[in-house]
């Protein structure tokens, strides 16, 4: 009798199990689905070709972009959609504008989506600055070995500092009048 009881506690133990086993399943299944939906829908929405190499960018929506018009406004804000022959760019938080393609001169994007690392760099930059700054001042009160030493060292501050700033805020540049041009999907 117990082993008949037992067997019959691991049958349901069993047919329980794969109960959550099915449903660990769907479980899985569906949130695949909604994963693979949701990256589906991400795609970049512009396009920008290079008709001589054929490079292909792709830029993603809120990149911060510089617009120049061929009227030789610039437009800075966040990229938001591209519909039909009109890009939508939000430049402040209240204010957007619709600009056409055929307005379009020239399209500046970042190089990184992200300066925060650049910070560092640029407090070391101000230290060079200041030790500039304070260089006469070291001179008149301790004299001109003490302010060659302060010099050299603002010096190297900024050989370390200003190459990095210089990449770090360097943006791409994508002129539509020579080789480049907007495909709209």
């Amino acid at each position: 009798m117990v082993k008949t009881y037992t067997i019959k506690a691991y049958a349901c133990q069993e047919i329980f199990g794969l109960q959550k086993l099915m449903a660990n399943k769907l479980f899985l299944t569906v949130i695949f689905s909604m994963l693979s939906l949701l990256s589906i829908s991400q795609n970049a929405p512009l396009t920008l070709i290079n008709s001589n190499r054929g490079k292909i960018v792709k830029i993603e929506k809120f990149t911060h972009l510089v617009i120049k018009k061929n009227s030789g406004d610039k437009i800075r804000g966040r990229f938001i959609s591209l519909q039909d022959s009109t890009i939508t760019i939000e430049e402040n938080f209240d204010k957007t504008s619709k600009i056409t393609i055929s307005e379009i001169q020239l399209i500046k994007k970042d190089l990184f989506n992200n300066r925060k690392w650049l910070e560092p760099f640029g407090y070391i930059g101000i230290g060079a600055g200041l030790g500039l700054i304070a260089t006469p001042f070291i001179w008149i009160f301790e004299g001109s070995k003490k302010a060659w030493e302060g010099l050299k060292f603002a010096g190297i501050l900024a050989s370390v500092s200003l190459p990095v700033i210089l990449l770090g805020t360097s943006k791409n540049r994508y002129n539509l009048n020579n080789n480049w041009r907007i495909a709209i999907d």
